[in-house]
């Protein structure tokens, strides 16, 4: 099975980005300078995790297409699993278990949301280990310190 294609912004913010690897059949989406304001439908959850998008654009993670598409569903699915837990914690033995044994609705749908979730925060670059793939604050130093390199090799 082929490794599947890397996007040619991840390439860039990964620094191995070659012309003549370069895909010409790839969508050009458009990329935005500044966040859009959030959606009415988020809730509270969801609008404090849309404020994350601004480092998103300015990281050039996400387009146009992302943030109106893909990052709002990853609000939306933080604000219903947040709303979810706040509402089994009240009450944690009588809303965790369903009524005839097992789980109840709840508890089943914060688990799934949960599960989603962990998917779109790596797709994301809102983990540690997504972040290091995706190359996010890595910076190359063009012209080391001449000082700490002769230090380095005690010259």
């Amino acid at each position: 099975m082929a490794r599947p294609r890397k996007p040619t912004a991840v390439k860039k913010l990964q620094g191995t980005q070659k012309k003549c690897r370069e895909n010409k059949n790839e969508p050009k989406y458009t990329e935005l300078d500044k966040l859009p304001p959030p959606p009415k439908e988020l809730g509270e959850f969801g609008k404090y995790l849309w404020t994350f998008g601004d480092e998103l654009i300015k990281n050039k993670i996400a387009n146009s297409v992302d943030i109106n598409i893909t990052f709002e569903m990853l609000c939306m699915t933080y604000n219903r699993y947040k709303k979810l837990r706040q509402y089994i914690e009240k009450d944690l033995l009588n809303n965790i278990e369903g009524h005839n044994g097992g789980r109840s609705a709840a508890a089943q749908q914060m688990n799934a949301d949960e599960k989603t979730l962990i998917k779109l925060f790596n797709e994301f670059g809102f983990t540690p280990a997504s972040r290091g793939k995706l190359g996010i604050g890595k910076t190359k130093e063009i012209y080391p310190d001449t000082e700490k390199m002769r230090s380095l090799i005690g010259a």
